[in-house]
Formats: C-alpha cells, sequence, structure tokens
C-alpha cells in the first residue's frame, strides 16, 4: 500500500508560487488566475510526489532503465513502456486518502470529473501537446485510483519516452501532478488565442475534445485588440459533438453542420474576457474557455492557459512595410532580392523573392527562395499554388511591394498574416514554415477517390507516399516552365521538337512512376505559349489555342504515346477551358491520328460555364470524364478575377451559384455514366463543401500536399455520415 499523506493535495484556488515544484506550470497559471476573480472550475491538484513514491516502489531504477534505451529498437520502447505502466497499475492507494479525495469533491455537486495532467519541468517552453492524456469520468470513489493512474501512465508511453530522450530532457528533473476538477456537459468550448495585433477565437459545440484532438473545424473570430471589433468571421464544420451522459459521448449534429455557434452575447463575453486577460498577464497568450449551462442562462470559465504560445510577438522596432493576402502559411525572416532591380547579382538561396508575378524568368528562383511576394494575384493563383506546393511562406496582391522594398536588406514574411515586416533589432534570420506532418487521423478505406494537384516533378516520389489515389491534375504550365527558360517555345518546336516531346515525357515519366498503378491525370497546357504576359482570362487559351495552332498540343499528346509504349498505362489527358463541342471533336481527332491508345482517357475540364448545358452533347463526343476546376468556373460565374487580389472578398466558392452548377455537373455525370472530380482550392478554404459533393455523387477530389489530410478526414466523415442517415432511413422504413 502506497503510503500518501493529505499534504500531497492542492486545493487548486490556494496554490502558492512556491508549490510550482510539486503542482507544476498548468496548475499554478489556473489557480493564479482564480485568485484573480476569473472563473475556474472546481479542483484540486494531486502533486508530483505521489507518482514520485510510486516510482520509487520499483527496485531496478526506472531513471536508469529509460536512458539506456536504443530509440531505434522500438520493441524494447514499447516493452519499458509496458513494464512501467503495468508497475504504476499494480500499486495500491490508500483507500482513506482516495476517500479524502472524494469528500472533496462532493462538495462540488458534480456528476462528472476531468483528470488532467500538469507537467513539471524547469523548461516551460517544451511542447507536451498531444503526449500526455487528459482522463473523464463519473464522480464517483471508485473513478479517482483509475483516473489518477492513466495520467500517469501517459508519461511514460511509448512516444512519450521517445519524445523525452530525443528531447534530451533529463528524467530526474520530470515530474506530474494531476489537476482534478468537475466538468459538465458544454453549450460551447474553444481556444482564446491573444498577441498584440490580434486576437483569435475558435469556438465549437459542446466539450472541447473535437477540438484540441483536431477532428473539427472551429467557427473562427478575428479580433482587432484596439477597437474590439470583429475583423473577420469563418463558419465552422462539425460533426462531433461530445457531451457527458453515463461517460463521453459523441454525437453527431442534428442540424446543419455549418452554422453559427457562439451568439452574440457570448462573442461578447469572450471579446471582454481577452481584453482583461490581455491587461493582467500583459504577455502573449493562449487559453482554452468553456460555457456551461447554469439554470437558464450559460457560465464562462477558464479551463487550460499558456503564456507560451507560438504566435508572432512584435518587437518595438518591429514594423509593417507592406501587405497583402496571405496564401501560404508559415513565417520566415531572410534577405530581399526584387525582380527587375537585383537582376545584375546572385539570388542567395532561402532569400525573400519579390516580384510582380511569376514568369519562365524568374521560376527557377521560386524553387530556391525561402518566400514569395507577389504584387499580383490571389489565393488560386499560379503564384499561391506553386509556393503552397513548394511549402514557402508566401503573400501576394502586394500592390507596390517592389517600391516600398527598395532599400531593405532584409525582411519578415509572415504567410499568416499577409504582411512583410522589417524585422526587430537582433532577431535572425529564421524559418517557421507550417508542414502537415501528422498522417490523417481517420484510416477508412475512402469510397471517393483522394487525389493531389502537382507540378514540380522532384516532388513526385514524396508525394506517392500520401494516402491517396493518384494525381488529379498534373499541372502542365508550372512543370513545362524550366524547359522554356532553356529555348522559346517557338524554338522547341520549330528545331527541336522530338527532343521537347522527350523531355516532356520524362517530367511526366518521374510521376507516372512514382505512382503507378495508380492513375495520372495530365492536364495539357492551357496558353498557346506559357511565355505570355498579362494573359486575359478570355483570351487564346485551352483547346481554342490548340485549333488555331496544334503544334504544342500535338507535342504534347507525342509524349503521351512515347510513354504508353514504354508501358505507363496510368497516364490520362484533360483538356483545359474547354469553350465548344467542335473544339473536343477537334482534339479527339488529332489523337486518333497520333495513335494514342484507349487506354489513355480523355476528359474535359468543366471550367466554362457553358459546359454545364452541353455536357451531353461532350457525351457524344466520347470523353470519359470531367475534371471542375472550381478555380475558372466560380470566376467566370461571379465576374470575378482571382488574380486580382481586390476582388478577394467577392470570390466565393460556396456562393450559391456556385453550388448550383456543382450540384448539377456532377449529377449529369452520374447520369452520363462518367467519373468527376473536384480540382481547385475550394475544398480547403470551404471543408463544408466536401460534404456536399460526397452527397451529391462526386467521384474524386484532387487537392493540393497541404490540404490532403484534412480533406481525407472530411470525406471519410462524409461518407460515414451517408452510411449513417441511410441506415436510420432503413430502420426507420421497417
Amino acid at each position: 500500500m502506497l503510503d500518501v499523506m493529505k499534504n500531497d493535495i492542492y486545493d487548486l484556488e490556494k496554490i502558492n508560487l512556491s508549490d510550482l515544484k510539486a503542482v507544476g506550470e498548468k496548475a499554478i497559471a489556473l489557480s493564479q488566475l482564480s485568485q484573480q476573480g476569473y472563473n475556474i472550475p472546481s479542483g484540486i491538484v494531486v502533486g508530483s510526489q505521489v507518482l514520485e513514491a510510486i516510482l520509487s516502489q520499483e527496485n531496478d531504477s526506472i531513471w536508469q532503465r529509460i536512458q539506456k534505451l536504443d530509440l531505434n529498437d522500438y520493441e524494447t520502447l514499447k516493452a519499458t513502456a509496458d513494464q512501467i505502466s503495468h508497475h504504476i497499475e499494480t500499486q495500491s492507494l490508500d483507500q482513506e486518502w482516495c476517500q479524502q479525495l472524494y469528500q472533496i469533491m462532493t462538495v462540488w455537486e458534480t456528476n462528472h470529473i476531468i483528470f488532467r495532467p500538469s507537467l513539471v519541468f524547469p523548461d516551460q517552453s517544451v511542447s507536451v501537446s498531444g503526449l500526455l492524456t487528459s482522463y473523464c469520468s463519473q464522480c464517483d470513489l471508485k473513478a479517482i485510483e483509475f483516473g489518477l493512474k492513466k495520467v500517469w501512465k501517459s508519461l511514460f508511453s511509448a512516444s512519450s519516452l521517445f519524445y523525452w530522450q530525443q528531447q534530451g530532457i533529463s528524467w530526474n528533473k520530470l515530474g506530474l501532478a494531476v489537476i482534478i476538477q468537475r466538468i459538465e456537459s458544454a453549450i460551447a468550448s474553444g481556444i482564446l488565442e491573444v498577441n498584440p495585433q490580434q486576437w483569435q477565437i475558435k469556438a465549437v459545440r459542446g466539450l472541447g475534445y473535437s477540438l484540441v484532438r483536431g477532428e473539427s473545424l472551429p467557427e473562427t473570430y478575428k479580433i482587432n485588440p484596439h477597437h474590439h471589433t470583429i475583423e473577420s468571421h469563418q463558419l465552422g464544420y462539425q460533426t462531433r459533438i461530445y457531451s457527458l451522459d453515463a461517460s463521453l459521448q459523441i454525437t453527431s449534429p442534428q442540424t446543419e453542420v455549418e452554422t453559427e455557434i457562439l451568439t452574440s452575447q457570448q462573442l461578447s463575453q469572450l471579446i471582454n474576457l481577452a481584453a482583461k486577460l490581455q491587461a493582467t498577464v500583459n504577455q502573449n497568450f493562449s487559453c482554452e474557455w468553456t460555457f456551461f449551462p447554469q439554470e437558464n442562462s450559460f457560465q464562462l470559465y477558464l479551463t487550460q492557459f499558456s503564456a507560451q504560445v507560438t504566435m508572432f510577438k512584435p518587437s518595438a522596432s518591429s514594423s509593417l512595410i507592406v501587405k497583402g493576402l496571405g496564401v501560404a502559411r508559415g513565417r520566415v525572416t531572410g534577405k530581399v532580392y526584387l525582380v527587375g532591380k537585383d537582376d545584375d547579382r546572385a539570388f542567395p538561396t532561402g532569400s525573400i523573392l519579390v516580384t510582380k508575378s511569376i514568369t519562365t524568368d524568374n521560376l527557377p528562383l521560386v524553387k530556391s527562395a525561402g518566400g514569395l511576394v507577389t504584387e499580383s494575384g490571389g489565393m488560386t493563383s499560379h503564384g499561391a499554388i506553386l509556393a503552397r506546393e513548394l511549402n514557402i511562406p508566401a503573400v501576394v496582391g502586394a500592390k507596390g511591394a517592389i517600391e516600398a522594398l527598395q532599400g531593405e536588406t532584409e525582411v519578415t514574411l509572415d504567410g499568416d498574416q499577409g504582411e512583410v515586416l522589417r524585422p526587430s533589432q537582433g532577431e535572425k534570420t529564421r524559418d517557421e514554415r507550417k508542414i502537415d506532418v501528422n498522417p490523417p487521423r481517420d484510416s477508412s478505406v475512402l469510397a471517393t477517390q483522394l487525389m493531389v494537384n502537382v507540378s514540380q516533378s522532384d516532388r513526385a516520389i514524396a508525394l506517392s507516399q500520401l494516402p491517396v489515389d493518384g494525381v488529379g491534375l498534373l499541372r502542365s504550365d508550372l512543370m513545362l516552365l524550366p524547359l522554356l527558360r532553356e529555348k522559346p517555345l517557338s524554338t522547341w518546336l520549330s528545331s527541336h521538337r522530338e527532343a521537347f516531346s522527350q523531355r516532356l515525357a520524362s517530367l511526366i515519366a518521374q510521376f507516372a512512376d512514382a505512382f503507378f498503378p495508380r492513375p495520372i491525370f495530365y492536364r495539357s497546357t492551357d496558353w498557346l505559349t506559357l511565355q505570355q504576359q498579362d494573359v486575359s482570362l478570355l483570351g487564346i487559351r485551352g483547346t481554342y489555342s490548340y485549333v488555331k495552332d496544334s503544334d504544342f498540343f500535338s507535342a504534347q499528346t507525342f509524349a503521351l504515346r512515347y510513354l504508353q509504349h514504354q508501358g505507363y498505362y496510368n497516364i490520362n489527358l484533360i483538356l483545359p477551358f474547354v469553350r465548344t463541342v467542335e473544339e473536343v471533336k477537334f482534339c479527339k481527332k488529332l489523337l486518333t491520328e497520333i495513335g494514342l491508345e484507349k487506354s489513355c482517357q480523355m476528359w474535359i475540364m468543366a471550367e466554362v460555364p457553358s459546359v454545364i448545358y452541353l455536357l451531353d452533347e461532350y457525351l457524344k463526343v466520347g470523353i470519359e470524364g470531367i475534371a471542375i476546376g472550381t478555380n475558372d468556373l466560380t470566376q467566370l460565374l461571379l465576374g470575378v478575377d482571382r488574380e486580382k487580389g481586390e476582388f478577394g472578398d467577392q470570390y466565393n466558392e460556396c456562393h450559391p451559384a456556385v453550388l448550383q452548377a456543382l450540384k448539377t455537373l456532377i449529377e449529369k455525370a452520374r447520369e452520363g455514366g462518367i467519373s468527376c472530380s473536384i480540382c481547385g482550392q475550394g475544398v480547403v478554404l470551404y471543408p463544408e463543401l466536401v460534404e456536399k459533393l460526397v452527397g451529391w455523387g462526386v467521384t474524386g477530389i484532387s487537392v493540393e500536399e497541404s490540404g490532403i489530410n484534412t480533406v481525407y478526414n472530411l470525406i471519410a466523415r462524409s461518407e460515414k455520415r451517408i452510411l449513417l442517415e441511410a441506415a436510420r432511413n432503413h430502420l426507420n422504413q421497417k
């Protein structure tokens, strides 16, 4: 029997700073806020000395055993974790001490309690997000010992052991206290992030599990900290709601998954809380909050607090130089290189490339850049697409950037906020790119194909390792730019036509080989010449350009035929920006003459609104699928040029007209017995689209690399929801 004492229990409302080594930073923060009048759920803390006493019962020193672990030997790592877990499990806690804990909890008059870990470690900057386990249970005597042990064991899971060792953290400095608090079913929960430049409020229905586990996209408000006004508001997307009954329950919303969560009164309370906390804490912070029901109203509580949050905290010497639209996430500080001004000097790798737009001349520079700033463009412009594919922070639509940055030797580029700033004094060159390295949380096999959009051949092998069904859009325009930098297109076609086709074939083959036998959909070039400047949206482009001059298209089809002869039967063709049935007939005839075999499916991009009305005619020509390009379709339906950043607020892929067009195209494709995929940024910008698309019967969704994991989970949940509704309807009919 483990000997524990009453002084191992701390009242959360009365903890002193001198108790830090026993209760941990998380408990100290909550206690200090409680003592200053903030609403914190009632709680107690079981000090870290209790776990220390449990571990001291082990004859063979646990610390020595851990220090000798080989991180590459997973079996030994897992065995050690299991041994420690078993040791903790078999230790019996003093029942009088447990009864003491329970007596304290009965005063709270709650049916449920939550056990939260509070790490004791000198370096509070170390992130332990996702490593340590919280546990929710009914408030009864039997649950106390089980809940404490569940949290304690999480400190020694295989993933935790690996992390502590990899970080070189000394085990004799580690400790773990456990916060026990009352918890109720919540109306809404979320996260409040505060810095001097912006406040951000994220909210989900019910308890916050769906948010912290990444199972939902929260309703998000961005608040101006000076005027307390809403700068932007984005609806969330939630298919799971956590509540409390006999245990932690998961339910699906009975209404639309995309609705407002916070009332105006609740939002006002959160804004007031942010203002009050900022004055109290006087530094950047993040906190978790919950609205618990209270009779006919609600009460706002703080449940977690951290002043160590990865937000930008500008110093007095930082200043905004130019602002645009942030289109590729991350933050980087580097030397400035102005296209058109600095062309006489070598481009330093990792520099911030500043240009009017992306051209054949500056593409190689983009691939070596640490960040990108363009004066033109929007969220779906070529510069934005390329930056996201290369995973470099980018700001587009930054008017006057070249002039504004003359004389600047080094700047900080913030792709999240869309800002280019003068770095603070002493700030070193750094790179904080946002890379999604976590696998999809849902391991379901998808019925809807998930594919990737790509253009850079050096990414082929890495992308083939993603959980995708192939390449849904191989962007030829961007892929060909390096070749056109070597020679003008006219020179390639007039004097080196065969070499051009061979070089193109070798580029496509890198994808065909890496993904084989998964399909590759090569979209042929959209422009008559990729070296055009300031091309009109409605100019000579797409299949119309093939009719005007077929040489370029013909050279591409010869490359595809060559690959077929090499055994790559996973390559298919998508015709871009189709305006008329006659254009498709022309291309079909050319493919037949060249001898491209039937294994190469011919699809068309559904970008021009007339396709909605002429799809039956295209089916008669022999197309085998359509790829809906939401970027062009949206701008043509709404009359908004996506390359013009000033129209960003009007460019909306969830506009009712766009939704009706998508629904009609998908349903007509199903009726015609052909495949229908979506290729565009819309499903990433507007995740609520996914459930609609899956419900209408889309056969595939193709997105950029950065959106794969998010869209994978959205598709999986949408398909499960459809199956659940079908099962309910079937039961109701019985």
